[in-house]
């Protein structure tokens, strides 16, 4: 960057520079959780994993909560990359700067006897250029109309320029402050061909790509290619060299060794697919959901990847020549297993519980560290399954926007949610008052899939509970434990990985299709 441009950029990012003294990370302290908008996707600790000195703690005040509101709606109304606000008590000015990273906020100066400074400020913010302001630097259109905004990326292998044009509204919006900051727009190419773009904000953390996974499953199990997403393009840009973020500007930010807390921005395009509850009728939403359970196995054992985050969301389907065909999207929470389908753990990182909150095995609910293991996806499917029957209309093709109340307990608290899935699954009762408001159109999946697996999920929690040895534990005590060691051989430690046998693909698949 050449002339009056290169001055502007060294002289704001000085300001920020010399102005800022406290970085907040992105931890519950820095920003207040209300204001963020909460995920209903438990993601893998962004904290204790990747950080090992204890975090400073700044008092949050009713003004840092209003502050982080008008930040978050900046960010979400036109996808800015960054933001930047000033707030003034009495003489005094602080300069709040925010990113999917964390906030950072600098020491405050008094406006009167600092005036070159407050001058400095002014004319720093009132000479940006539209990306040093944090505006999408892809997008061609910053007034917060998404219709026919245009979105223009260079594609690495070609060095050409890859245009897509908006046609609606987001599709998806997290409105995070912080984090991942998905955003999901429906928008066509250059041949009018209807896609979908998604901007999302992933941890460096040396957790693989999505594109990179579905590449990799495609390379080892080819059969399922029509059932994963067609990419289109992809891209990985750097948030320092790539996007210039000004945090990677300032120095001496209190407690920072390394940002190895950071994100890059990930966009990829793929073909646009349909929701489950768009299916015609019940036998296209049997033929879709046991086409997706199949390609999520194969991925699993031959692919040598687990999905985990099964949720209604992610299960699409696409249509070809007017026959639906299974499309499990979403692979940004996946990970790599070995030969015997154990996650491969990542320098650095400790395995944790991961998946959308509404549809997570109960095991994931109550244990946060619990290892994420095939069977875990295997019941989030089922919860999927119940949820459908409960919330989709097919004859309509609507579903409901709120969650009933019989399954508001899934959407609650940990503990709430933990207690209310584990009664449904050994409760009679419970479970009478689920199906008794489940659609007309499910009717014949009630009896023929979800009775048996719900029986199959609660006989595996049930011979867990009763071994001796599950989890490792001697319900008989250690003694006589040791004692019957001696007379029958114990040797048979509980199997986490299906729940004693009871939950396996095979089981599960025996129901599907029996």
């Amino acid at each position: 960057m050449h002339g009056p441009n290169a001055e502007i950029e060294k002289d704001y990012r000085c300001t920020l520079q010399n102005a800022t003294n406290i970085c907040n990370r992105p931890q519950a302290a820095s920003i207040p959780s209300w204001v963020k908008p909460k995920s209903l996707k438990r993601k893998a600790p962004e904290g204790d994993s990747l950080h090992h000195r204890p975090l400073k703690r700044t008092r949050i005040s009713y003004d840092d909560i209003r502050l982080g509101t008008s930040a978050q709606q900046c960010t979400s109304a036109a996808y800015r990359m960054h933001v930047c606000l000033i707030s003034i008590e009495d003489a005094n000015m602080t300069l709040h700067y925010y990113d999917s990273m964390g906030s950072i906020r600098s020491v405050p100066f008094n406006i009167v006897r600092q005036s070159e400074d407050l001058l400095l400020v002014m004319w720093a913010m009132c000479n940006q250029l539209r990306t040093q302001a944090g505006f999408n630097p892809f997008e061609s259109n910053t007034a917060g109309e998404w219709k026919e905004n245009q979105f223009t990326f260079e594609d690495l292998d070609t060095k050409e320029e890859r245009v897509f044009t908006a046609i609606d509204g987001p599709l998806f919006s997290s409105e995070e402050l912080l984090g991942r900051r998905t955003l999901v727009l429906p928008v066509t190419d250059v041949f009018e061909r209807i896609l979908v773009l998604k901007f999302a904000w992933v941890l460096r953390d040396g957790s693989v790509p999505e594109t990179e996974l579905i590449k990799k499953i495609l390379r080892l199990a080819p059969e399922i290619r029509k059932h994963l997403p067609d990419l289109h393009f992809s891209r990985l840009y750097d948030s320092d060299m790539d996007l210039c973020l000004p945090r990677f500007s300032l120095s001496h930010l209190e407690d920072e060794q390394e940002y190895s807390w950071r994100r890059d921005l990930l966009t990829t395009v793929t073909t646009r697919y349909y929701h489950l509850w768009k299916v015609r009728n019940l036998q296209e939403f049997k033929k879709i959901f046991i086409e997706i359970v199949e390609c999520h196995h194969i991925a699993h054992k031959k692919g040598r990847v687990l999905h985990r985050d099964i949720s209604w969301t992610n299960l699409m389907f696409d249509r070809v020549d007017d026959i639906p065909i299974g499309m499990l999207n979403d692979w940004d929470n996946s990970a790599h297993v070995d030969e015997n389908g154990n996650i491969m753990a990542i320098p650095g990182m400790h395995e944790s519980a991961r998946g959308t909150f509404v549809f997570m095995a109960v095991d994931l609910l109550r244990n946060k560290n619990q290892k994420h293991f095939y069977r875990h996806d295997l019941e989030s499917f089922f919860y999927v399954l119940v949820w459908a029957a409960v919330h989709f209309n097919l004859k309509e093709g609507t579903r409901s926007q709120l969650a009933h109340p019989v399954l508001s307990g899934w959407v609650a608290g940990d503990e709430e949610a933990w207690k209310t899935k584990m009664t449904f699954l050994k409760d009679f009762e419970a479970g009478e008052t689920v199906f008794n408001v489940m659609g007309e159109d499910f009717d014949e999946l009630n009896v023929t899939w979800i009775l048996d697996l719900r029986e199959m999920f609660a006989d595996g929690y049930s011979a867990r509970e009763e071994h001796p040895r599950a989890n490792g534990r001697c319900a008989l005590g250690k003694s006589l434990c040791v004692r019957n060691s001696r007379i029958k051989r114990l040797d048979t430690v509980f199997d986490e990985k299906t729940l004693g046998g009871h939950v396996t693909f095979e089981k599960f698949m025996a129901i599907l299709k029996g």
